[in-house]
């Protein structure tokens, strides 16, 4: 058994030296791409999921729910991101994978055309930067073949529905809105003090314990590093995050706003 245990292990870290985006399950993309006018314009979004799908991923709209086996993973899957750099005479595209963490861990050539006629141009320039990818072992998706039970994809890229939410603020000014969803809640950052809708950036998440009120909190620095690290609300309805410094323990209090 245990020599079974060792080659599963080794060929695993085989596959991913081989193919580092075989160590990710399932790819997200968008409903809507920044530089078009709608949903699936050119059909831009579906030609995308079928490149992927035909390079062996697991792929799955914005709003998809995700399957259960899938969404446990840590930071399982990818989200593809499209990006236009078109001149007067070429269409021009290129795509990024990144993670949860917000990291580029794929970027693909640039895929070039010259059709005149604009959806052949786009997917044309698409197809051309598909090239770049490589095709996805098959014995990397047995997991997510097997999924039966569903749940809603937890990010900051996909449109959650919101049960409730709050905005916070700590004594430096810098404010979150919390969000909840099932057993958790996102912290997005609030760009703008008069209005409390406006949300930026991922900035936490906050996973629930056995312990009332304690989260295990995940917080995203701002240079892109991820602190995990555990909070609770007080009796006051405060929310008190602990962070390790170079002088001990500190613990940085959000006061409710609203």
């Amino acid at each position: 058994m245990k020599c079974l245990i060792i080659c599963c292990l080794f060929f695993c870290q085989l596959l991913t030296a081989q193919n580092p985006l075989n160590a990710y399950a399932y790819v997200i993309v968008p409903e809507q791409f920044s530089f078009l006018d709608g949903p699936d314009q050119y059909q831009l979004n579906s030609l995308t999921k079928f490149l992927l799908e035909k390079k062996g991923f697991v792929v799955f709209s914005e709003y998809d729910p995700i399957p259960k086996k899938l969404a446990v993973l840590d930071c399982g899957g990818l989200f593809f991101k499209l990006k236009k750099k078109s001149n007067l005479f070429q269409t021009r595209l290129q795509f990024e994978l990144f993670d949860c963490h917000r990291k580029r861990v794929f970027e693909s050539s640039m895929g070039v055309s010259r059709e005149k006629q604009y959806q052949k141009a786009y997917q044309g320039s698409l197809r051309k930067a598909f090239e770049s990818l490589s095709k996805k072992s098959s014995k990397a998706v047995l997991l997510a073949e097997e999924y039966t039970e569903t749940i809603p994809l937890d990010t900051k890229l996909e449109k959650r529905e919101r049960k409730s939410q709050a905005v916070y603020m700590n004594s430096k000014g810098l404010r979150i809105q919390l969000v909840e969803n099932k057993d958790s809640y996102i912290g997005n950052l609030v760009l703008d003090s008069t209005d409390k809708g406006v949300s930026g950036a991922l900035i936490c998440r906050l996973l629930k314990t056995s312990l009332p009120h304690v989260f295990k909190i995940f917080w995203y620095e701002f240079s892109g590093k991820v602190v995990q690290t555990i909070g609770y609300f007080d009796d006051k309805g405060k929310l008190n995050i602990d962070f390790e410094t170079e002088q001990g323990l500190s613990v940085m209090v959000f006061e409710p706003m609203n």
